[in-house]
């Protein structure tokens, strides 16, 4: 899967993300601060992926959720391959023995999901790509905002 796929949706979660925490109370100004600058750092830093990202999911927004959907899942087996050796020694080294076992069972049951998932997609059902692609709009508009009567 190529990078300029998955960057929109991650960058659009972790603004969304970014704004629930920027809410939330209990986390002082000063990490908040440090967050913002941080994700405006990535943001800077992959500015011509972003844009052309934005590009892709605005002029061909059917055809770029298709690659997005049938390119995740080697990106969701890698990402768990690399996070369960942490996963484990998070819940090892977790204070609560309650949290640790949370943590294992939520991680158990994603990886689980994700491979019943993967063996439904790839030996029990084909899905047509193109019958998706009829069903999806190719190009996301944005209506402009009506102008105020002027007297």
């Amino acid at each position: 899967m190529e990078f300029k796929i998955i960057i929109g949706p991650v960058f659009f979660l972790w603004g969304l993300a970014m704004l629930l925490v920027l809410f939330r109370g209990g986390i002082d100004w000063i990490w908040k601060i440090c967050s913002v600058l941080i994700f405006g750092f990535y943001c800077l830093w992959f500015r011509e992926e972003l844009t052309h990202s934005w590009h892709d999911y605005s002029e061909k927004f059917g055809s770029s959720l298709i690659d997005l959907v049938s390119g995740a899942g080697p990106v969701i087996a890698f990402t768990l391959f690399l996070f369960w050796p942490i996963a484990l020694f998070i819940a090892f080294f977790s204070a609560s023995k309650t949290v640790g076992r949370a943590f294992v069972r939520t991680m158990v049951l994603i990886t689980l999901f994700y491979w019943i998932f993967w063996f439904f997609h790839a030996y029990v059902q084909h899905i047509p790509v193109e019958y998706l692609r009829s069903w999806l709009p190719e190009k996301i508009q944005i209506p402009s905002l009506p102008a105020p009567p002027v007297r």
